[in-house]
């Protein structure tokens, strides 16, 4: 535990490892703050369970200059008041997960990608996990990368965001979802040349019951699915697709969907 019931900090730098062979939390208990530091070529810390910042505290994670995190699933914000954010940035820095990563899984949580940082799941990516969370997840930067071994959703139940600007990239295996299950919220733009989204399978902008999907690719952004891509897919959903600007935004210039 980093921060268990008040406040604790970590640091692993110059080439340090760190292993943990159970669940590790950065901000595990209410009222906590855990703040943890991974940063240098060479300097890691390996997790044999799941890794939670922000378990019902706050918990964040930094991630840099070359440094490796890898664990099972990843969670930011596991619980409702759970606050967590993770940032993963530089050339070289990665953030593995064997499973799955949810931001916002209960509670707030942000992912931020960025300058080269590269971020994957074996499973499902998701931002705005359950209903009541919110997900804010940004990729940005060249060579800044969010690859996804399965499902790719913004938006599940609860309110998500996501942001592909400058060059930043995000793939999905199974296939992408903007606002997936109803009274879900989901808000993606993919913004700037070289900024890319590529999708196997379908891409659904609006999903089932009452959710809502909306999705715009602007400035040379490139949004691609190797299926179908819905908008508005079932009953009661909402889909809206913006290629430039949403109506009533400042002009932009067109992106591109495949």
């Amino acid at each position: 535990y980093v921060g268990n019931t008040a406040t604790g900090a970590l640091t692993v730098s110059d080439g340090g490892t760190l292993t943990s062979s159970s669940y590790s939390y950065i901000g595990i208990n209410a009222g906590s703050t855990g703040t943890a530091t991974v940063t240098g070529a060479g300097s890691s810390w390996t997790i044999s369970g799941h890794l939670t910042a922000g378990n019902n505290g706050t918990g964040m994670l930094t991630i840099l200059d070359g440094a490796a995190v890898n664990n099972v699933m990843g969670y930011i914000a596991l619980s409702a008041t759970g606050v967590g954010e993770v940032t993963v940035s530089g050339v070289g820095s990665t953030w593995t997960n064997w499973g799955e990563i949810r931001v916002g899984q209960s509670g707030t949580g942000t992912l931020t990608v960025s300058d080269g940082g590269r971020v994957t799941s074996a499973g499902t990516s998701s931002v705005g996990n359950n209903a009541g969370s919110t997900g804010t997840a940004m990729v940005t930067g060249t060579g800044s990368l969010w690859s996804s071994g399965s499902f790719f959703t913004v938006g599940s139940f609860g309110p998500g965001t996501l942001t592909i600007s400058d060059g930043g990239r995000v793939t999905s295996a199974a296939g992408s979802y903007i606002g997936e299950w109803a009274s879900s919220t989901g808000t993606a733009t993919v913004t700037g040349s070289g900024s890319r989204w590529e999708s196997g399978n379908a891409f659904y902008v609006g999903n089932a019951g009452t959710g809502t999907g909306t999705l715009t690719i602007s400035d040379g952004g490139l949004v691609s699915s190797t299926g179908t891509m819905y908008i508005a897919q079932n009953a009661g959903s909402t889909g809206t697709l913006n290629i430039g600007a949403a109506s009533g935004d400042a002009a932009a210039a067109a992106g591109q969907v495949t």
